[in-house]
């Protein structure tokens, strides 16, 4: 497991050297893209589990494997407009919009750059349709008109990747990228391909070299950051989802990695009796995200073991204010007042704490304790025997209940 480095702290460590200016814990600067590291080429593929790829409505997303609704190359093409059938593929009614392109398309004289304007969405129609021939079918013909178009090729080697046609698609992709070196969404799919394979090497040389064209696309460093993050190479998917925020600042999928990865983590220091570097893993996730109620517990947990206990009380109201139904915020509060030698409001935390789970049997064991050292063997025993009947294995409430039974 990693030492704790402050998730905001300068490194040219990442898929390649970079610099990072930071101020507020906010990125306020560009990343400035140096030179790519030999390290990032050496990653050993480990097995995880990647997302499917899906078919994304979105029509700026350019990193899931699905044709994309880009501008045709050619500007005449690009002024080609069909209102309503366009307004129909944006709204996601496919068939409506198929039906109307289809009429369109069968017009007499129509210009090459308003057949392949049509044929162009008429493939996306198709494709989202889940109707992969006439996918292939529709940019084979645009072919016929632009033999060397990359995106038609793109779109042909994506939907006979979802006819399960991988090779083909993959001597497709290929083919364009040697042919068409900056052709990004190439990059993108084939490198998605690729980690569905586990070929986890090859995906993270594409990204890169996506990530070249285009230093910007948050979706490239959040693959980056889940495959980093599954090989257990915690700063360095730390940075690249820290690199997706900057682009990004409302990625979800970064800020859930990152807090994932950041409490994982402070709960390893903390285990470890690393309270500072655990502490410090915590208000990075407050900073990330403010309502976080897991992070202010842990917090308190953290800061009782270090015997602050004003800031321990501080952390688990913080909690409950977040969460009032969060049995282990009052669990906590519970344990600092026994520590502090308060029994009757450790009492009535440990109370509220069993109030909203039953089944939370240190409660049980502390208050059976506190009635225990205050000589009251009635209620000790009862909570002993409910103790006894979540866990009826439980050696010790035995043993204790038989040492007070005569009591």
């Amino acid at each position: 497991m990693p030492q704790k480095k402050p998730l905001t702290k300068k490194t040219n460590s990442f898929l390649f050297s970079i610099q990072w200016v930071i101020a507020n814990n906010i990125v306020k600067q560009a990343l400035y893209i140096q030179k790519f590291s030999d390290h990032f080429l050496r990653l050993t593929a480990p097995k995880i589990t990647v997302l499917a790829i899906l078919i994304l409505i979105s029509i700026t997303s350019s990193l899931t494997a699905t044709p994309q609704l880009t501008p045709l190359t050619d500007q005449k093409t690009q002024n080609i407009t069909y209102q309503k059938a366009d307004q129909y593929l944006k709204t996601r009614n496919y068939k409506k919009a198929l039906a109307l392109y289809r009429i369109a398309y069968k017009k007499p004289n129509l210009t090459t750059y308003e057949k392949v304007a049509l044929l162009y969405r008429l493939g996306l129609c198709h494709f989202y349709l889940k109707e992969f021939n006439s996918t292939v079918k529709a940019y084979k013909k645009i072919l016929e008109f632009y033999p060397n178009y990359p995106t038609a090729k793109h779109n042909i080697a994506l939907a006979y990747y979802h006819q399960k046609k991988v090779s083909k698609s993959i001597d497709i992709l290929q083919n364009i990228l040697a042919s068409h070196p900056t052709f990004i969404h190439s990059y993108n799919s084939l490198g998605n391909i690729y980690e569905l394979q586990q070929k986890l090497d090859n995906a993270l040389i594409l990204y890169r070299k996506s990530l070249e064209i285009n230093p910007n696309n948050s979706a490239v460093y959040e693959r980056v950051g889940a495959i980093y993050r599954q090989a257990g190479e915690y700063d360095k998917a730390i940075l690249a989802f820290e690199a997706a925020l900057q682009y990004n600042p409302n990625s979800i999928t970064a800020q859930k990695n990152l807090i994932e990865i950041a409490y994982n983590l402070a709960i390893f220091h903390d285990n470890q009796g690393e309270y500072n570097q655990a502490i410090a893993y915590v208000r990075e996730i407050t900073q990330i995200d403010p309502q976080y109620t897991p992070a202010y517990n842990l917090l308190g947990i953290i800061y009782s073991k270090k015997k602050l206990n004003l800031k321990a009380l501080s952390s688990f109201k913080k909690a409950i204010s977040l969460d009032p139904s969060l049995p282990h915020a009052y669990y906590g509060l519970g344990m600092l007042y026994k520590k502090t030698k308060r029994p009757k409001k450790a009492i009535a935390y440990f109370d509220k704490t069993i109030s909203l789970d039953p089944q939370f049997i240190h409660a049980y064991y502390n208050l059976a304790e506190i009635y225990y050292k205050n000589k009251d063997y009635t209620k000790t025993k009862d909570l002993f025997k409910k103790i006894l009947k979540i866990d009826p294995s439980s050696s010790t409430a035995y043993a204790s209940l038989k040492k007070i039974e005569n009591y």
